[in-house]
């Protein structure tokens, strides 16, 4: 179930975004170059936007929910019954992304960083000892997994607004006039490409969770698989964080030999960290199934970790290439 709510509920996010988080990496450099903090509309023209793409992500996910109870209503059924928390989850994912992405700018990268990664895994821990203890039910358990990024959401954005990091000016700056058309010409021409990689990403859990016999039985067997090979990826998404605000700065100045220099570098690093991370996991991986006493129909995920494990490294191998096409 939580797998599956991740899956879709960040589908709909990435629908919902409109585009705005490659707005942000692009043209924050030349908002910060010309404007005060105060005079900067970047922040509340991104809240007003993502907004507005939430509504319509809101009103789709009602228009469409009886082709939703056709695919899983037989295999799986207890999805539907908490179909509508994946609005929640939404919610709280695509506001907490766009202020993450602000403090990248303004160098809160580790906090960021920390929530995304070790806040969201402490919080579901938490959630999974109280309903092994019988503290809460299931029913609570799956509500409040749905709104653990709105809790990220409301530190993160708390920190930003009372360290003066970001402020909501909606009135519309000279910046914005400006670069009005070059950004409407940006957004529509990285749009497409950002809902289908991330449809791309995550609809193995949801085309698994509708046609499989096994239905959520055999999503979670896939979800224990994937989790162990994302482990591959995680030191890629810090350096991501510290390499946007270098990379837009670099292309604002049309610097490309620090852009070159950070493709290289980023390559050749993140490939090797990304191969001993692999080697390490399965060359151990049967062995961690017994340590662990695992169910032995989980052992069928060994070649989703393989499968995965490559395609992570294939992707570290590259740097931070996913990251060009939005600055």
């Amino acid at each position: 179930m939580t797998r599956l709510i991740t899956d879709i509920g960040i589908t709909f996010y990435s629908f919902a975004t409109l585009g705005i988080t490659s707005y942000i990496y692009k043209f924050y450099p030349y908002y910060k170059q010309n404007l005060t903090s105060r005079e900067n509309d970047q922040p509340a023209l991104s809240m007003l936007v993502v907004t507005i793409g939430f509504i319509l992500v809101v009103i789709a996910a009602i228009l469409f929910k009886p082709l939703f109870i056709r695919k899983f209503s037989e295999r799986s059924k207890l999805f539907i019954d908490y179909y509508y928390w994946i609005l929640p989850f939404t919610f709280g994912i695509l506001y907490f992304t766009i202020f993450e992405t602000f403090g990248w700018f303004v160098q809160k990268s580790i906090l960021t960083n920390f929530l995304k990664e070790t806040g969201f895994r402490l919080l579901q821990l938490a959630l999974i000892v109280f309903y092994l203890f019988r503290l809460i039910s299931f029913d609570t358990f799956i509500k409040v997994f749905s709104c653990l990024y709105i809790i990220l959401f409301a530190v993160l954005f708390f920190n930003l607004y009372w360290a003066d990091d970001i402020h909501f000016n909606f009135k519309i700056s000279r910046v914005t006039i400006k670069f009005f058309k070059k950004i409407l010409l940006f957004i529509a021409l990285i749009y497409g490409s950002l809902v289908i990689n991330t449809v791309s990403q995550y609809i193995d859990a949801i085309v698994i969770a509708s046609v499989s016999k096994g239905g959520l039985a055999d999503v979670g067997v896939y979800t224990l698989a994937a989790f162990i090979a994302t482990t591959i990826i995680v030191p890629q998404r810090s350096i991501v964080s510290a390499t946007i605000p270098v990379l837009s700065a670099s292309w604002r100045n049309k610097n490309l030999a620090e852009i070159s220099r950070i493709y290289s570098r980023t390559s050749i690093n993140l490939l090797l960290i990304a191969l001993f991370i692999f080697f390490m996991i399965w060359l151990n991986v049967q062995d961690l199934f017994k340590v662990l006493n695992i169910n032995k129909d989980f052992a069928a995920g060994r070649i989703v970790i393989l499968l995965l494990g490559m395609k992570a490294i294939i992707d570290a191998g590259t740097g931070v290439n996913s990251q060009k096409n939005n600055v």
